[in-house]
């Protein structure tokens, strides 16, 4: 790619750095996602197929686990800058984006047995996967504006420095 000094060229480039760090920072959030769901899904499956319980205590159980765990990823992984922050600010602020999708998971899933009494648990958690999904966008723009992410992640470009 040539060089050149005219502004718009210049501009045209940051932003495009700017959007691939929000893109790579999004990659990562999802697979934390996917990670903390597959934590959630074997303790509902696990807990559940061991002890009988109903879903509604074994979302409770799933749900905490998987926070901590996604909490803890994204702290690491897709917020990696975050560790400088508190551990406890960290886990307060994931865990209250949670807090939305687990009042959003779990009217969801109680609808779901209404509709289908007697669902299996594979069923449940397949209907809180997709709730979550929905969700998660808005806690990946949540977190990413409260944990300072879009101040302090730093790309270079084609020679030029971007904050993301």
């Amino acid at each position: 790619m040539r060089h050149t000094s005219d502004p718009e060229v210049t501009a045209s480039r940051w932003h495009l750095a700017h959007h691939l760090t929000d893109l790579r920072a999004l990659v990562r959030f999802v697979a934390v996602g996917f990670t903390a769901n597959g934590s959630y899904g074997l303790v509902f499956l696990l807990v559940g197929n061991l002890t009988h319980r109903g879903p509604a205590l074994l979302h409770v159980l799933a749900t905490a686990v998987s926070t901590l765990v996604a909490n803890e990823m994204h702290r690491r992984f897709t917020f990696a800058h975050a560790t400088k922050r508190s551990w406890l600010r960290g886990h307060g602020v994931g865990t209250a984006t949670a807090l939305v999708g687990f009042v959003a998971t779990s009217a969801t899933l109680s609808w779901w047995h209404v509709v289908a009494p007697g669902a299996s648990h594979l069923s449940s958690v397949l209907v809180v996967y997709a709730t979550t999904a929905a969700v998660g966008l808005g806690n990946f723009l949540t977190l990413r504006r409260t944990l300072g992410a879009h101040r302090t992640a730093v790309v270079e470009h084609d020679g030029l420095t971007a904050t993301a």
